[in-house]
């Protein structure tokens, strides 16, 4: 029953572009979604949503060339860490601050994280995102880093790849943290970088030249 009421919305949608023909449709059939979902919005055209943070197998991370051509790729979301936050673990300190994650949840986290890092790094080197240099899992975060994540997505074939204004800026910390209300400025705290600025920074410099080559060679 809730896989037809999905598709039927999907029909509405899909039908919409007929007033915009030049629009894209991405499905956020992201976590549990309902079997066979997925092959009925690959069917209506729409686009399937692929998260670097969730695009996981066991411990590893998925390699990009098994995106899905049809699909939108992108590094986070806005209720998921930023570049920056994930590297440093900023995300896990702001649960743990805020009360969301005790000491124990909170040590557990950030061995998760360390043993997540070291295999981005791995899943980095191994697609050929770290331009030869293997990035040092150990290592502060620094623009190099978030460029080598970016080149990672970017070398999906998927028909469309997303950057955060949010990596671009190098900020910490996520626009959204589920599950708080007041807590935080959830949708309201300003980027450090100016909009009009944002292609000017080490890594909007970085990344812009990547896709320039890699993203219009396909």
């Amino acid at each position: 029953m809730q896989i037809g009421r999905n598709v039927r919305l999907t029909r509405v949608i899909v039908d919409s572009e007929v007033v915009i023909p030049a629009g894209l449709v991405v499905g956020e059939d992201l976590g549990t979604v309902p079997e066979g979902l997925r092959e009925r919005l690959a069917a209506d055209d729409v686009l399937s949503y692929r998260v670097l943070w969730l695009e996981r197998e066991g411990r590893g991370f998925v390699a990009p060339s098994r995106y899905p051509v049809r699909a939108a790729a992108c590094v986070s979301t806005h209720d998921l860490p930023t570049v920056a936050g994930w590297w440093s673990g900023a995300d896990i300190d702001e649960r743990a601050t805020l009360g969301l994650a005790d000491e124990t949840a909170t040590a557990a986290a950030r061995a998760e994280r360390a043993d997540g890092k070291a295999m981005l790094a791995d899943a980095l080197h191994a697609a050929g995102a770290s331009r030869g240099l293997r990035v040092d899992a150990r290592a502060p975060h620094d623009a190099a880093i978030t460029a080598a994540i970016h080149r990672f997505v970017g070398a999906a074939p998927s028909d469309l790849v997303m950057i955060q204004a949010d990596d671009l800026a190098g900020a910490t910390m996520a626009v959204n943290l589920p599950g708080t209300d007041r807590a935080r400025p959830n949708w309201r705290r300003r980027l450090d970088v100016e909009t009009d600025d944002l292609w000017q920074t080490e890594t909007g410099v970085q990344t812009a030249a990547d896709f320039a080559v890699d993203r219009t060679a396909r």
